[in-house]
């Protein structure tokens, strides 16, 4: 069904998992949030006046009033962590250089990124997590998938010219059969192709082309541009692709344009050809366009297409959303492990959790937690897998304990449990809780409860 703006869900659901469809943006207001201390300073900022601040993120993104005050407080208690990581991060990049070994092979890398990337390193980074043989560290294998059945390779052939992309025309049918899989693997330990990629570059800014060498430029053979090309002629898709991306952060200004809106529009064209088993459906269109923030349509098609062959399954998107079905009772039994009091909560006021959290999966976090949140989390994901996803979220739930199991009914834990999410502004927080907390809530935990989950 067609969704209202601000939605983030597939296409496709079913009536179990209809209520997913809530606003990924809405906020319930919050009465006088801003009588406190620091009240005058807020509402300052608030209309845009408070020295040093703007009123939207580094990343573009208006702020949430209601929730400016909070933000405002945890940027400033974070800021001296922030410093201190662009360092750490300065330094790592510097000795790895020096060396002329990868940024893959480095001991602190796992550290580092859990600390979070910082934003001017951003891209760097995650196109060398993408290109390895060994993305991602975690399992690969998703639910209701079959190893190695209908794998589309990413080929690291070198590119064969540089056309720009023509304008989206069409897309490939959404309902075709879901007869393909991703891919299964063992992580290995000794990443090929990239270890002169960053040689150089901290001192040699030049040197950046030859990462862009490094990375796969076909899927199934294709290059982006060709599959954008021979995308098909689906109306009833073209259409809700068009009407999907009006919708996707409508209020930042990289998609407050037509040209924002036409390289997303090609991405999900593009992808839509090149897995017919797939197609198109709501969510898609969030997770490229967060990748569109720091990547070009290029690198966006070929960094979704491994996402979804290596991180988030494709049975997400399916007609019968079987992927996304198998893990809220992955989730749930998670809970029931981790967090029993909430568990029981749940229990007692009979709390389709599912009806909210089915979106934060489905979307990688994107529009569910705030902009700075959601790039940590995925700086992680991109190192180690999906698992990182059910940390986070059994973290959100862990930090907002008291006010769930304090619910005095119903209607309240639901309403706080829909709006935990839009308040983790404090990423350090949520992450580490989500790395100490859940460490035990690994790739293979989430694998193993995957295939007893999927018997009938």
């Amino acid at each position: 069904e067609e969704g209202r703006e601000g939605q983030c869900v597939p296409l496709r659901v079913d009536p179990l998992q209809m209520a997913a469809v809530e606003e990924c943006s809405g906020a319930v207001p919050i009465p006088d949030l801003f009588q406190s201390p620091v009240d005058a300073e807020a509402v300052r900022f608030r209309q845009g006046e408070f020295a040093g601040f703007s009123r939207r993120d580094k990343y573009g993104f208006e702020l949430a009033e209601e929730f400016v005050e909070e933000e405002l407080r945890v940027a400033q208690r974070n800021a001296e962590q922030e410093a201190l990581r662009q360092k750490a991060w300065a330094v790592y990049l510097e000795k790895r250089a020096a060396s002329g070994k990868s940024i893959l092979t480095g001991s602190k890398l796992r550290s580092l990124v859990r600390r979070g990337i910082p934003a001017e390193h951003r891209k760097r980074v995650w196109l060398h997590l993408l290109v390895s043989d060994a993305f991602p560290l975690g399992a690969r294998a998703g639910p209701g998938e079959a190893a190695g059945e209908g794998d589309v390779p990413l080929s690291s052939s070198p590119p064969s010219g540089s056309a720009s992309p023509p304008s989206a025309r069409a897309t490939h049918s959404s309902t075709a059969s879901t007869s393909a899989a991703t891919g299964t693997g063992e992580r290995d330990a000794s990443p090929s192709g990239i270890a002169a990629a960053l040689a150089g570059i901290i001192k040699k800014p030049s040197s950046l082309s030859r990462l862009d060498r490094a990375l796969p430029k076909t899927v199934g053979g294709k290059r982006y541009q060709e599959w954008l090309a021979g995308a098909g002629s689906d109306a009833d898709a073209l259409a809700q692709i068009k009407a999907d991306v009006r919708r996707t952060f409508p209020a930042h200004a990289e998609y407050d344009s037509e040209d924002g809106l036409q390289r997303l529009s090609n991405v999900l064209l593009a992808f839509a050809h090149s897995r017919p088993d797939i197609g198109y459906c709501q969510s898609m269109n969030f997770i490229c366009a967060q990748l569109l923030l720091i990547m070009d349509e290029e690198e966006t098609f070929l960094a979704f297409s491994k996402i979804v062959q290596h991180i988030v399954p494709h049975t997400y998107f399916t007609a019968s959303m079987i992927g996304s079905h198998i893990d809220q009772r992955v989730f749930e039994v998670l809970i029931r492990e981790r967090l029993p009091a909430i568990h029981r909560k749940f229990s007692e006021y009979a709390l389709t959790i599912g009806s909210v959290t089915a979106q934060w999966f489905l979307c990688m976090f994107v529009c569910v937690t705030p902009a700075e949140t959601t790039f940590r989390i995925w700086d992680a994901v991109l190192l180690e897998g999906m698992q990182v996803l059910f940390q986070v979220a059994l973290a959100l739930l862990k930090n907002s304990e008291q006010e769930l199991v304090a619910a005095e009914d119903e209607g309240v834990a639901f309403a706080v449990l829909r709006d935990l999410p839009k308040r983790a502004f404090d990423a350090e927080r949520i992450l580490k809780i989500a790395f100490s907390n859940f460490a035990k809530v690994t790739s293979g935990k989430v694998t193993r409860l995957r295939a007893a989950l999927a018997q009938p």
